[in-house]
């Protein structure tokens, strides 16, 4: 042991003393009955008597070797007791047993291995060097469990846990610091012994704070692969370094004149070495592959592996598309190389190479009949190339060869099935060292096969919707188009009808010219539309009174002669007025169609409270609720058979909604029909208003 100042020593350690009796003493206050609340107590209550020990032990040399070993690895000893203690939520399999009592196991055969030493020898001399070996390996043992409860604790519970994690690491690193400097000088640090105490002492505040917020120190945690993957790692990296500094060490002693240099150059080897096996990811592939055999009961940690597979095919982060998304989940769960998607395209039957990863996407193409395929879809196996030319019985005993010539390179094919369907697969190119598929690898392999195959017809669904969607915008214009020439149609047919027999007339001329006329703008209003694509409303100021009259006189010429029934005020309204005159026609010319000739149609406008109300009322053959209800704007629904395309009733309500407003009907069958068409009216324009007054 080093012979530091007496006087540093004993204040750093009488620090450390005086903080953790004060620790204990608020444990005892704050006891809570169970184990791991009592081992943290006879742990702070160790570390005091330690702590006391060692500051009053060596200001009167009464501290023997033996004495510091065995006080040194007991204390270490509780402490694995405790963590190990607060680590018991996290075992659910009985494997993980021997990592969570392994430290503990470790120091007690480090205490018996130096009792016995000394018993069977009388000397002490030994002790030194196992005390040095053995504080570094409980060390990295306990920073490994402190790593595996905060890593695994639920974010709720992490407040209290990570005080705790920093209280007890704290203690923990300094030792291996201590100790990892005493393997490769031969000697502990007096500067690192002498301020040991402050270091245990500030761990105090740490440890009350966290033995404050826990409510119970078992915590809920789990493990996880890839936690036990990073701590595996450290704690190999930690005994590869243990032992290249033991080497050192010998160098530096056996050979006085090139050891220290040799001690060097070791040491700088080792670091780069560890620097490439760290990144060779095929070595820590060998590790995980070593991992999940011997310590879990499945190879896959599945909750693991279904966020990731979610997070790939929902990650539109990096603007990639979901067929490369797609290629990318099966290569992470096969560590593969490069990839393939092959998919049937919309209306096609055979499977295109669509996209691909790291390799070229040349459009070829694999027969939908072919065998393979057939065989892919009929059993959902995934084809391992490899294994079918080396065991085709495997594979039923089928043709399948003349299927791999599109695959120049890759070994594993994965189907994507969606309900029952073979929509696709992904080939995929893997390292020549990676071992054969087992059960676990091809279920998690069809399972996210699956799980691609329904985003990807999702999202060719979506691509059909959007074209439908598209057709049915054009159908509906074409729909307006048709029903706007239907009436223009018959117009101009009742002029060529009554032609000969009123072409000398001269109200018949005039009659027929507006009748051309309105015609015309019809016909241009018609083909204006069709090169915009679309019917786009212009909105003007609309005097209702005279929209209502023009309508009612366009249809006179049908019986019953419709009446219309105007307030003397003016009516106005935002409005196409165009679209909202047709809207009113149809609804006037429907009256008509369901009336005879004894019945009456009547056109009624009214204002109340900023609300125009357009009423077309008539005492025909009417309709029943139900109709009305599921059937009357429904397009293409009509009462009229063959003659009618049944389109005008839902384009008054279009055309009305269109404006803010709303359509509402009333009939009974052989009663009538009342149809109301509400708008919000607007005030007089100016223009107008300024005319009336001069006036």
């Amino acid at each position: 042991m080093p012979d530091p100042s007496t006087s540093i020593l004993s204040l750093s350690y009488g620090t450390a003393t005086l903080a953790h009796l004060a620790l204990a003493i608020l444990l005892v206050l704050n006891f809570k009955k169970n184990l791991p609340s009592i081992l943290l107590l006879l742990a702070v209550v160790a570390t005091a008597c330690w702590s006391g020990l060692h500051a009053f032990g060596f200001t009167r040399d009464e501290l023997t070797t033996l004495t510091v070993f065995v006080s040194e690895i007991g204390v270490d000893t509780l402490w694995l007791l405790f963590l190990a203690a607060v680590f018991s939520g996290s075992v659910s399999d009985q494997r993980l047993r021997l990592f969570r009592w392994g430290g503990v196991g470790l120091s007690f055969g480090l205490l018996a291995f130096g009792v016995v030493q000394v018993w069977s020898t009388g000397s002490s001399l030994a002790l030194g060097s196992t005390l040095v070996i053995g504080s570094i390996l409980t060390s990295l043992y306990a920073l490994v469990l402190v790593e595996q409860i905060y890593s695994n604790t639920r974010e709720k519970q992490r407040d209290a846990i990570k005080f705790l994690s920093l209280g007890v690491a704290s203690l923990f690193i300094y030792d291996l610091i201590l100790y990892s400097g005493a393997a490769f000088l031969g000697e502990v640090s007096i500067g690192l012994w002498t301020s040991r105490g402050f270091v245990i002492a500030m761990s105090a505040p740490l440890l009350a704070i966290a033995a404050r917020r826990s409510e119970a120190w078992s915590m809920q945690v789990f493990v996880s692969r890839q936690v036990v993957f990073h701590t595996a790692t450290l704690v190999g990296a930690g005994a590869y370094l243990t032992l290249i500094g033991l080497a050192g060490s010998f160098l530096q002693r056996t050979y006085e004149d090139w050891g220290e240099t040799a001690q060097v150059v070791l040491f700088s080897a080792a670091l780069i070495g560890l620097a490439l096996f760290f990144l060779s990811g095929s070595s820590l592939s060998s590790i995980r592959v070593f991992i999940s055999k011997h310590f879990f009961a499945n190879r896959y940690d599945y909750r693991e592996e279904w966020l990731r597979l979610m997070n790939t095919l929902t990650d539109t982060d990096e603007k990639l598309p979901l067929q490369k998304r797609s290629i990318r989940a099966i290569l992470d769960i096969l560590n593969g190389q490069s990839g393939r998607l092959w998919v049937r395209e919309q209306d096609a039957r055979d499977f295109h190479n669509v996209s691909s990863w790291d390799m070229a996407t040349d459009g070829r193409v694999i027969k939908a009949d072919a065998p393979l395929m057939q065989f892919l879809e009929s059993s959902g196996w995934v084809v391992d190339f490899e294994e079918y030319l080396r065991k085709p019985e495997r594979y039923g005993g089928i043709e399948l060869q003349s299927g791999f010539q599109v695959f120049e390179g890759e070994r594993f094919l994965v189907p994507l099935v969606n309900d029952d369907e073979l929509i696709g697969a992904i080939s995929v190119a893997v390292d020549k060292r990676h071992p054969k598929l087992n059960f676990e690898d091809t279920d998690l392999l069809k399972t996210a096969g699956r799980q691609i195959a329904a985003y990807l017809a999702q999202e060719q669904a979506l691509e059909r919707l959007a074209e439908t969607r598209q057709f049915e915008a054009y159908n509906k214009l074409a729909a307006y188009l048709m029903h706007d020439l239907k009436n223009v149609s018959a117009q101009l047919s009742l002029v060529v009808k009554n032609a000969d027999k009123h072409r000398r007339n001269p109200e018949f001329v005039d009659d027929a010219i507006d009748t051309v006329r309105g015609s015309y703008a019809r016909l241009k209003s018609v083909i204006d539309h069709l090169h915009q694509g679309r019917v786009v409303p212009r909105l003007d100021t609309v005097e209702l009174a005279k929209l209502v009259l023009q309508s009612v006189s366009q249809c006179a010429d049908r019986q019953p002669v419709p009446k219309a029934e105007i307030p003397e005020s003016r009516v106005y309204v935002n409005a196409d007025a165009e679209r909202l005159q047709m809207a009113l026609f149809h609804a006037i010319r429907n009256a008509q169609d369901a009336s005879s000739a004894d019945d009456s149609v009547t056109v009624r406008l009214a204002e109340t409270e900023g609300l125009v109300s357009l009423t077309v009322e008539d005492t025909g053959e009417g309709m029943s609720a139900d109709y009305v209800e599921k059937h009357f704007f429904k397009p293409f629904s009509s009462t009229k058979g063959v003659k009618g395309m049944g389109i005008g009733a839902y384009q008054i309500l279009e055309t009305v909604r269109s404006l803010g407003g709303e359509v509402s009907v009333e009939s009974e069958p052989s009663v009538g029909t009342r149809l109301v068409m509400r708008l919000r009216s607007r005030e007089q324009p100016a223009a107008e208003l300024a005319d009336e007054v001069e006036v």
